[in-house]
């Protein structure tokens, strides 16, 4: 009874080298999924970054908005209390050059009466003299 190993030899190496064949290829393409895996992971990773950065940056310029919505708020205050201050500063101005004005007609009128009283004072010895001759 002689069996014939050598074609039976020659199918599993032939199988077995098939086998192989398939194993590498299952290698390479889990390489490849794994691959891909680890740059979606790293391209999340990139996104999640970016968008925590996003996030810090907008709360940032929201705290930046506040500050110079405060700072608007005290140059606001500022403003109006230097126009109250200029306002009665005009207003004071206006009421001394009216006061000025107010003096000089006064000053006037005395030096009218002192001038008047000046030539009442010559007048009445003259006048006496006159009377009295």
């Amino acid at each position: 009874m002689g069996l014939d190993f050598s074609s039976m030899n020659t199918t599993i190496a032939n199988s077995a080298s098939a086998v192989a064949e398939i194993n590498r290829r299952n290698e390479e393409a889990m390489r490849a999924v794994a691959q891909a895996n680890q740059e979606r992971i790293e391209r999340e990773e990139r996104i999640v970054a970016g968008a925590e950065a996003s996030i810090a940056q907008k709360e940032l310029l929201e705290q930046q908005v506040e500050i110079i919505k405060e700072q608007n708020e005290l140059l606001s205050d500022n403003y109006s209390k230097l126009k109250e201050m200029y306002d009665a500063q005009v207003e004071a101005n206006k009421e001394a050059k009216e006061e000025l004005k107010r003096s000089k007609r006064s000053n006037l009128i005395m030096m009218i009466i002192a001038f008047i009283a000046m030539l009442a004072a010559i007048a009445g010895p003259i006048v006496t003299f006159l009377v009295s001759r």
